[in-house]
């Protein structure tokens, strides 16, 4: 049972992540919908479940596309790169990192309805394809760029993938949020912005 201090520091924190997301919208709305395509798709994709909705996901939810945006320009994802999401939620930064850098995408996650819907909308688009599957045992072989937002992942799941990506080539860039990976040469890092507060950004390839 939750404590009183519990209980307001969780409404707090509720507020936070709402607030943030209003502010995120409306600069999303004004640098992005000036492409009707996207504003398009992602006005489909935002009518699909809340990933801040899934307990184990909250307040981590998904990575904010003026963020998304900041990683693409910092370490240049271009078109000829294929990028893998893993853990991609209803999937919105997958369809959005293809649509601003041309690269081909395919994000991953365990939960159907989320995939479900952001297969249906990625009919309209020939670059990017999404599958339900645990993120622990999907092919990865294709990848050039792997992002992980695995703030919320145990240590023993991050060890796992640690070791799943050292099967990759050596050119495989893998990027993730508040932590680099055991094994890994760090490239490059930066700080980003999430309703939670800002975290380390990591870019690293195979030691």
């Amino acid at each position: 049972m939750r404590s009183i201090g519990e209980f307001f520091e969780l409404l707090y924190l509720r507020f936070a992540v709402a607030l943030y997301n209003f502010k995120e919208e409306r600069v999303v709305k004004k640098r992005f919908y000036s492409s009707a395509s996207f504003k398009k798709l992602d006005k489909a994709l935002l009518s699909s479940p809340n990933p801040y909705s899934v307990p184990k996901a909250f307040p981590y939810g998904e990575t904010p596309l003026t963020t998304l945006q900041q990683i693409a320009d910092r370490w240049a994802i271009c078109p000829s790169d294929y990028l893998i999401e893993l853990g991609c939620g209803r999937g919105r930064g997958v369809l959005f990192l293809s649509h601003y850098t041309g690269c081909k995408a395919k994000g991953i996650d365990w939960v159907p309805s989320f995939i479900a819907h952001a297969k249906a909308v990625a009919k309209q688009t020939s670059n990017v394809t999404f599958a339900c599957s645990d993120i622990m045992k999907a092919d990865l072989s294709s990848a050039t760029i792997i992002y992980l937002y695995g703030t919320c992942l145990d240590d023993a799941a991050i060890h796992t993938l640690s070791e799943r990506f050292k099967q990759l080539p050596p050119s495989t860039k893998i990027i993730t949020v508040s932590y680099p990976l055991p094994g890994f040469t760090i490239q490059d890092e930066l700080v980003g912005s999430f309703p939670w507060g800002e975290a380390d950004i990591y870019l690293q390839t195979r030691s």
